[in-house]
C-alpha cells in the first residue's frame, strides 16, 4: 500500500476517534465538526477511526518490514551495489596500476645484477712467447683473432690464429735456411693462468709435433 495512503488512513481514523471520544464541538485542520453533527454516529466513528488507524499503522509496518527483508537478502547474497560516482571498472583499473617504487626498485635490481661471465671471451695473446727449442714468437692479436711471426736457429715462420675461451687455432707458413718451405696447423689449449699453451700441430714436411710455448 502507498505511504501517503497509509497516512491519510492513520489521519482520518484519528479524527474519526475524536469525533466519537469528544462528541464534535471542536477544531481541526481549519474545519469545525459540530456536535449535534456527530450526534448519533459516534459509536460507527470510533469504530471506523481505531480501523483506519490499524490499516495505517499496520499498512506501514508491512513497509518496513520488507524492506528489512529485502535487505536482508541482499546482503546475504554477498553483492555489493556500485559506487554512482565511481565508474565501475575504476577498481580493475588501480589494482592494475604498476606501484612506480616497486618498478625503480626492480629496475635498480636488473642493473645491479652483475653480468654472466662469458666463456668464450678470448684470452689476450699479445706479446714475445718461446718454447723449449729457442724459438721466438712475437704475436699480435685483436679481439679473437691474432697474427704471428716466429724466428728459430734455422727457420722463420708466420702465420695467423683465432681465440675461442682457452682454445687457439692457427695455421702457419714456414720458410727453412735451405729455402724449403712447408706448411702445418696447430690446436692448443691455454693454462689457467694464461702464460703458457700446450700445442699439437701437423706438418707438411715433418708430420706431427707438440710444442709447448711461454711467456
Amino acid at each position: 500500500m502507498p505511504q501517503t495512503i497509509n497516512i491519510g488512513a492513520f489521519v482520518l481514523g484519528a479524527v474519526l476517534l475524536l469525533i466519537a471520544i469528544l462528541r464534535g464541538g471542536f477544531k481541526i485542520f481549519g474545519a469545525e465538526v459540530s456536535g449535534e453533527t456527530v450526534k448519533f454516529g459516534r459509536p460507527i466513528s470510533g469504530i471506523a477511526g481505531v480501523m483506519l488507524i490499524c490499516i495505517g499503522l499496520f499498512g506501514s509496518f508491512d513497509k518496513s518490514r520488507t524492506n528489512r527483508q529485502t535487505n536482508t537478502i541482499d546482503n546475504s547474497s554477498g553483492k555489493s551495489l556500485p559506487n554512482a560516482s565511481q565508474p565501475a571498472d575504476s577498481t580493475a583499473k588501480d589494482q592494475q596500476r604498476v606501484n612506480p617504487v616497486q618498478s625503480t626498485n626492480a629496475a635498480q635490481e636488473a642493473v645491479a645484477q652483475p653480468a654472466a661471465p662469458v666463456d668464450d671471451a678470448p684470452v689476450d695473446l699479445a706479446g714475445t712467447w718461446h718454447d723449449s727449442l729457442g724459438t721466438v714468437y712475437q704475436v699480435s692479436q685483436q679481439g679473437s683473432n691474432y697474427t704471428f711471426r716466429a724466428t728459430g736457429s734455422n727457420f722463420y715462420s708466420e702465420g695467423r690464429g683465432t681465440v675461442r675461451g682457452r682454445t687457439v687455432e692457427s695455421t702457419y707458413q714456414t720458410v727453412y735456411a735451405n729455402y724449403s718451405r712447408s706448411s702445418g696447423r696447430c690446436t692448443g689449449t691455454i693454462t689457467d693462468n694464461g702464460n703458457q699453451v700446450q700445442s699439437s700441430c701437423v706438418d707438411s714436411v715433418n708430420g706431427p709435433w707438440q710444442t709447448v710455448t711461454t711467456r
